[in-house]
Formats: structure tokens, C-alpha cells, sequence
């Protein structure tokens, strides 16, 4: 929930954003919004708000919303969900809201709220270079590399088998490192997966990437030599 704040009294007015961050990000771009706030309009020498009752107005993206201030000076007012999900052009739509008081003065606050709909993305690379796991690999540690749009600090989570690693994000890339007991047991696919969401909460599309775990040995085996694993005079020459 988001708040603006009209203080009129003495034509002092602050403000504040939309949502709590003053960022609208994708999924709060999906659903419907409160904006509330207060207002004081006091008789000189009193205690006296002479707001209540009265209406506040504010816009935003060319739409009205009014909402009556209550008993304790505040106010409130739901933006619909169809509303907000036209806000889409990405930057800072302002919003403007204003309280007239019985002495006619108008107080006005207006704030700039950031619109971020973009997600950014995550990719996992070739894991131990063919996507293979062999014995000698998983025994010393398996490394897991990717990339991602999402700005440096950003943590990304890797998550393979039963066990997960978070790793920040550092100039578009991240890795991660995989104990010999975290590598899953041998299969002929084991899925990796790894998520990131950007500084403003919109999550990438989660990646998703198939390793081959096999490190059992290959058995060899010998038949009977000459029939019996005798080898006699005749059968040497």
C-alpha cells in the first residue's frame, strides 16, 4: 500500500510516492492500489482540523480519485487494478493530490513514481563442460556458472538436487560451487535450476539446465581362457 500525504494547513504540503518504495513493479502493476494520506487544516490558536469532511483529490495518468478525510485527518482511496495496469510506459508517472480548507487555501503534493514492468533474465552455462558429471569431477567439486541482466548484489539462487546455493550477481555473471555430497546421485538427468529478481523485485524467468550424473566405473570382465584357464602344451604352440 502506497501513501501520499496532503498536510494544507498553512499551505504546507508534503509528499510522498505511490507505493510504499515508490516503485510500481510488474506485480504490483497487475493490482489494484491503495493511496491514503492526511490532512490538517487547523483554526489558528486550535486544535480544531476543519479538514474532516472535506475531499481530497488526486490524479494520476490524467484520472481523478477523490476520497473524504475521516475523523482523525486521514484519508483514502482505491486505484483500480485496470487503472494501474495502463500505467505502461517505463519512468516516473506523477501523481498530484490537493485538499482546498474552508479558508480557500489549496495545499498540493506531488511525487514521481518509478514504473519498472522489465524482468530481468538468468541463464545457467554448460555444466563440467558437457553437461556430464564423470567420478573424478563430482569429487572434487562441481562449479555452476551462469548470467544474468539483474544489477550487481543481486542474489541469485541455485538449487540442485535437495541442495541450494545464493550467490550475489557480479558484472552480469555469478557462480556457484557444488560439494562432492551435493551432486546428486548418478542419473542420466538431474535438472539445475536458478532464479534472480532485480532491484525492484521483478523476478527473471526461472532457468532451468539437464546434467548427467555418472560416476560408476565401467565393469570388465574375462572369459575362460582355452576353454578351462588351462593352458596345455598343444594349446601353446
Amino acid at each position: 500500500v502506497g501513501e501520499v500525504d496532503v498536510k494544507a494547513a498553512w499551505r504546507v504540503v508534503t509528499g510522498k510516492g505511490l507505493t510504499t518504495d515508490a516503485v510500481l513493479n510488474s506485480a504490483e502493476n497487475a493490482t489494484s492500489l491503495t493511496v491514503s494520506g492526511s490532512v490538517a487544516d487547523n483554526i489558528p490558536g486550535t486544535s480544531t482540523n476543519t479538514a474532516v469532511g472535506g475531499t481530497v483529490s488526486f490524479t494520476l495518468n490524467a484520472i481523478t480519485y477523490t476520497a473524504t478525510v475521516q475523523a482523525n485527518g486521514t484519508w483514502s482511496a482505491l486505484v483500480p487494478a485496470a487503472d494501474v495496469s495502463a500505467l505502461t510506459v517505463v519512468g516516473a508517472p506523477s501523481i498530484a493530490a490537493t485538499f482546498t480548507g474552508v479558508y480557500g487555501n489549496t495545499g498540493t503534493a506531488t511525487h514521481a513514481v518509478v514504473l519498472d514492468l522489465v524482468a530481468p533474465t538468468v541463464a545457467i552455462s554448460a555444466v563440467a563442460v558437457n553437461d556430464i558429471v564423470n567420478l573424478a569431477e563430482k569429487s572434487a567439486g562441481v562449479a555452476v556458472s551462469g548470467t544474468t541482466t539483474a544489477e550487481d548484489g543481486q542474489l541469485v539462487s541455485v538449487t540442485w538436487g535437495t541442495t541450494t546455493h545464493s550467490v550475489a550477481a557480479a558484472s552480469g555473471a555469478w557462480t556457484v560451487s557444488f560439494a562432492a555430497g551435493e551432486v546428486p546421485a548418478d542419473a542420466a538427468t538431474t535438472s539445475i535450476t536458478a532464479n534472480v529478481a532485480d532491484n525492484h523485485n521483478n523476478p527473471a524467468t526461472q532457468a532451468t539446465r539437464t546434467v548427467a550424473v555418472a560416476t560408476a566405473a565401467p565393469v570388465v570382465t574375462l572369459g575362460t581362457v582355452a576353454g578351462d584357464d588351462v593352458l596345455n602344451l598343444s594349446e601353446k604352440l
